[in-house]
């Protein structure tokens, strides 16, 4: 008995990859280096905090 078309894949063209455009390029891009510059805030205040209350206590 022959497979149903919705379940043989042997058959179908693999799928092709769509070109994004340069904006889904630019916002990806923009998501990647804001999320690393909000990690590098969080460790400068973080840090910031940590010198001054070692330096609160040393005095």
């Amino acid at each position: 008995m022959p497979d149903s078309p919705s379940t043989d894949l042997s058959h179908d063209p693999p799928p092709r990859r769509t070109r994004r455009s340069p904006w889904a390029v630019v916002g990806v891009v923009l998501a990647v280096v804001l999320a690393i510059a909000g990690l590098v805030v969080v460790a400068g205040l973080v840090l910031f905090s940590v010198a001054l209350s070692n330096w609160g206590s040393n005095k």
